[in-house]
């Protein structure tokens, strides 16, 4: 009986490992895997030709995958009076065309590089009018691409502060923690600017200068300060996020 109780124990824990080992390769391989455009939510924000002649195009793209994405971004498509595509002289499109792609496709990537699940990263596509072969009208239709990685990041802001500076600059303040295991390189802060309607008006992101290319190891902080000139008026609001530029 004792020699069928540890016969038995044995095989339980070795089925118990190859169920991991499994587990665990099948995570691997789904690692860098395409995410499925259904699962990320383009949530639309501004969209103008300046007085600059400059198209922009600002948004957000919601992590609906339940797991951690990374590079994401935003495939533009402009359209003319009738709907249709117009064609942009621009290096994404001029990269597709080099790959063979046959309906290349303006791009922007996104201000987050990692966006865990359930959140969003913001992003702005700007594009010079001269570069667009043919009359923008402010209608487009927009589209993600991501790809998943199975590493989390545990980088966050503490002590976001707030306000306005000289010349009705938006100000935002804080420190980037980094809480993981990991060494994070060029410690980053995203911040969106969004109008009193909530739509997002614009985005920027800074690395401090201490830290540009450079490691901030598990535990530690560094502190940064924001200035956005571009303000929409109003009650304009900063929603700000902390990011990685790229692991090692």
């Amino acid at each position: 009986m004792s020699r069928m109780l540890t016969r038995g124990f044995l095989v339980a824990l070795l089925l118990s490992a190859a169920s991991l080992v499994h587990a665990q390769e099948k995570q691997r391989h789904q690692d860098g895997a395409q995410v499925s455009a259904a699962q990320l939510e383009v949530i639309e924000g501004s969209a103008e030709l300046s007085d600059t002649g400059f198209v922009k195009i600002s948004g957000e793209v919601r992590n609906k995958t339940g797991r951690w994405i990374h590079n994401p971004r935003i495939m533009v498509e402009l359209l003319d009076t009738r709907g249709k595509p117009m064609s942009v002289n621009s290096i994404p499109v001029a990269v597709q065309q080099e790959l063979g792609e046959s309906r290349p496709t303006d791009a922007v990537v996104a201000s987050r590089t990692f966006v865990p699940p359930g959140e969003s990263t913001v992003f702005q596509y700007i594009r010079d009018a001269r570069k667009i072969q043919g009359q923008y009208t402010g209608k487009h239709r927009l589209s993600a691409t991501a790809r998943f990685t199975t590493r989390a990041l545990s980088v966050t802001i503490e002590g976001l502060t707030t306000g306005k500076g000289p010349g009705d600059a938006l100000t935002a303040s804080g420190k980037i923690k980094n809480s993981g295991p990991e060494e994070c390189r060029s410690p980053t802060v995203v911040v969106g600017i969004y109008k009193a309607d909530g739509k997002l008006y614009t985005t920027r992101s800074q690395s401090p200068a201490a830290y540009f290319q450079k490691m901030l190891p598990p535990g530690q902080a560094v502190a940064f300060q924001f200035k956005v000139l571009d303000n929409p008026g109003g009650n304009a609001t900063i929603r700000a996020w902390a990011d990685c530029q790229f692991l090692d």
